[in-house]
């Protein structure tokens, strides 16, 4: 090698050599203050899987027939629109003391295989169940079916039950989302018992299904009402076949009940 050149190779090969160590020094601090600054999660950071609670078993539940399988109970037309049909398709639930498990029961046999949609009205509360209205006058399909709210023979038959003293989705009515522009509401049916239990009461509820096309179609082939009561405390339930109502109560109840519902109905 060049004399001459010697020097400036070793000049240019320390300055590389000066230059990776500060680099090296420099990525060795980088990772040191950056392992620092790193805290350890845990390799499992979600709860074992647990059984999920479910108001399926209803074996220590007293079940009330609100409509029994031999009854065939169909709607074909709009119920909402007169009160006689209203009525005469509506079941009455007189209920009176402490309940711990208020749940409804619902098993119906679609027609065809088209998708169709529960409505459910309890005291002055209506709506569509698990559905998601997008105008005054139609539902979402799509949303309504990832909201499990879509019925059908094939995967989604209707048998289910209700928990009515948990929050439930439905769609609004039709009044409702004209005035609020809401697309679903969450209510809990059980608020809409009047009187509110323990004291006497008797509810209207009526279950019914319609299509895609709006007709009613489909049949209702059990509508059951399951219960339990609070511990160390009493209550009644039971389906109201006589009117008025207060007779229904004053059989199913006894006189002090009767007087205090008709105390409730004159002063509501």
């Amino acid at each position: 090698m060049n004399p001459k050149i010697r020097p400036v190779a070793s000049y240019l090969g320390l300055l590389l050599l000066t230059i990776t160590l500060g680099v090296g020094s420099i990525l060795y601090i980088v990772d040191f203050w950056q392992s620092k600054n790193e805290v350890s999660t845990p390799a499992i950071d979600k709860p074992p899987s647990m059984d999920k609670s479910s108001i399926t078993t209803t074996s220590s539940l007293i079940k009330i027939k609100l409509i029994k399988p031999e009854e065939n109970y169909i709607i074909s037309q709009n119920p909402y629109t007169d009160r006689n049909i209203y009525n005469q398709q509506s079941r009455q639930l007189a209920l009176m003391g402490d309940f711990e498990t208020a749940i409804l029961e619902i098993k119906g046999k679609l027609q065809n295989n088209d998708n169709h949609f529960l409505s459910i009205n309890i005291g002055t509360e209506s709506g569509i169940y698990n559905a998601v209205r997008s105008s005054a006058d139609s539902i979402n399909l799509q949303l309504t079916q990832d909201n499990l709210g879509v019925f059908n023979n094939s995967n989604s038959p209707l048998n289910l039950k209700i928990d009515l003293m948990a929050k439930q989705t439905l769609a609004p009515t039709r009044e409702e989302f004209l005035s609020k522009k809401e697309s679903t509401k969450l209510i809990r049916f059980w608020d809409f018992i009047k009187p509110q239990p323990p004291a006497p009461s008797i509810t209207r509820i009526l279950v019914f299904t319609f299509n895609e096309k709006g007709d009613y179609t489909g049949t209702i082939k059990e509508l059951n009402f399951l219960y339990s009561c609070k511990k160390d405390s009493e209550c009644k339930a039971n389906l109201c076949s006589v009117s008025p109502g207060s007779k229904c109560i004053k059989e199913n109840f006894g006189e002090k009940a009767y007087k205090d519902y008709n105390k409730y109905c004159k002063n509501k």
